[in-house]
């Protein structure tokens, strides 16, 4: 097993650590990529040898994820872009966050960091983004579009300060992490209910 002699609350920080990223890949796909990548790159993550995860802390990984990032923050300021770029994500965030929740637990067990990488990680980065996306689609049809830019940058912020707070508290910010993504998967569940024509009701 590739986590024999861990620490207990190293665990925890692990499991916790990449789940928030996760979370956090539903507002901004590759800024906790990126993220994870600078933490195993200064040594604050440490993978198992032999894990096959150290592409993410390459030369190569860093700055295509910070061309990445740049262009993923610029494009979401611009009304009409933003859903453009909402819609193709749909697609690199689910795998993004079954990364970001793999890597650090790889360091635990193999089988259980895919099992969660797949089972919380996929599914917290993509209820997020969803529910990102409805919320943005609900701006442009009030606002036409001009609310979005603030409603980007207040994204931003959280995203930033969520991806830090996983670092310094992975406990508490956790603990967040998984509330929030837990209500994202609640309102997914509960607007399929309403057009899927059964009733909406609370779960």
């Amino acid at each position: 097993m590739a986590g024999q002699g861990i620490d207990p609350l190293q665990i925890v920080y692990l499991v916790l650590l990449g789940f928030t990223l996760s979370t956090v890949a539903g507002l901004r796909a590759f800024l906790p990529l990126l993220a994870l990548g600078l933490f195993v790159r200064t040594g604050a993550v440490q993978l198992a040898p032999g894990s096959g995860w150290e592409w993410v802390a390459s030369d190569t990984a860093l700055i295509v994820l910070t061309l990445a990032v740049v262009f993923e923050l610029l494009v979401d300021k611009v009304p009409a872009l933003d859903h453009l770029q909402d819609a193709w994500l749909t697609a690199v965030k689910p795998v993004a966050g079954f990364i970001l929740t793999a890597v650090p637990v790889s360091r635990i067990d193999p089988i259980l960091a895919v099992v969660l990488g797949l089972v919380a990680g996929a599914t917290a980065a993509t209820a997020v983004h969803l529910t990102k996306g409805s919320t943005r689609l609900a701006s442009t049809a009030l606002t036409f579009g001009l609310a979005n830019p603030a409603l980007s940058f207040l994204e931003d912020l959280v995203a930033l300060i969520a991806t830090l707070l996983a670092w310094l508290v992975p406990v508490v910010i956790g603990v967040v992490a998984i509330y929030f993504a837990l209500l994202a998967v609640r309102a997914l569940i509960a607007r399929w209910r309403g057009e899927g024509g059964k009733p909406a009701v609370p779960l």
